[in-house]
């Protein structure tokens, strides 16, 4: 394989584009809080109607990571409006309703049952955690426990999860898996410690991570799972809040 060659950017250049697409995302979120999901250069081609409520929260996610991280004065009102859209799409769960789901439409999956997957609601406690704690007041802490306690139905012994659940027929999916979905999970769990010790969520998160990096050490190449790399961070910024049991070499590794 041929070497991959990159060109060097500038500090400026860099901070221009990550300007750029806050610009764009500001632009781009409506009055109600739903973003323009896909846009063509062809004025003749109209936008398909389906959204994508984990991509939502992802972008909810960028913006609000962004603003932490830099201090930078980011449209707090993107984050207001767009964190009111997401929040109509998290609801307990009828049966459990301490448990609380990121309700979506499984029709990509080929039919309309209602499903609820773990990246949707990993992202969202992401996302909210850090709206949360960029705008106090602006998310129920029990939302973002009702999130985790859904998280932690869908993780096994082992760390691992199921992906998809359907509340419908009460099934956990065995078959479906996303690369990202772990992750995404343990990112939001760490993050909601940060605003609620409960070491229920760290445990959790540790699980998670745990899981993924003893599944990848003894593979010569590894997926790039973004997500558990932002994870692992944040569990490492925690510093001595995560105890003495965490195998730092196994997870940097």
């Amino acid at each position: 394989m041929d070497a991959i060659s990159f060109v060097p950017i500038s500090s400026e250049e860099l901070q221009r584009a990550i300007a750029g697409c806050i610009a764009y995302l500001d632009a781009n979120c409506r009055e109600t809080g739903r973003f323009r999901y896909l846009r063509y250069l062809d004025p003749e081609r109209k936008n398909p109607q389906e959204y994508n409520l984990l991509r939502h929260a992802g972008a909810i996610y960028a913006v609000a990571d962004f603003t932490y991280e830099t201090g930078e004065p980011a449209p707090l009102a993107i984050l207001r409006r767009a964190t009111g859209y997401l929040m109509q799409y998290i609801r307990p769960l009828p049966s459990q309703p301490e448990l609380s789901l990121l309700w979506s439409s499984a029709n990509k999956d080929g039919d309309n049952q209602t499903v609820a997957k773990l990246g949707g609601a990993g992202l969202s406690l992401a996302a909210l955690s850090l709206v949360e704690q960029l705008m106090p007041g602006t998310v129920p802490l029990a939302s973002l426990q009702g999130l985790a306690r859904f998280i932690g139905f869908l993780q096994q012994p082992n760390g691992s999860f199921y992906s998809r659940y359907f509340p419908e027929s009460d099934y956990k999916d065995p078959d479906w898996h996303s690369l990202y979905y772990p992750g995404e999970a343990a990112i939001g769990l760490a993050l909601l410690f940060r605003l609620d010790p409960d070491q229920r969520w760290l445990q959790m998160a540790m699980a998670t991570l745990r899981y993924l990096a003893t599944l990848r050490q003894a593979q010569s190449q590894v997926e790039a799972d973004h997500w558990a790399l932002l994870a692992t961070r944040e569990l490492y910024r925690l510093g001595d809040r995560t105890g003495s049991d965490v195998d730092w070499a196994l997870l940097l590794r």
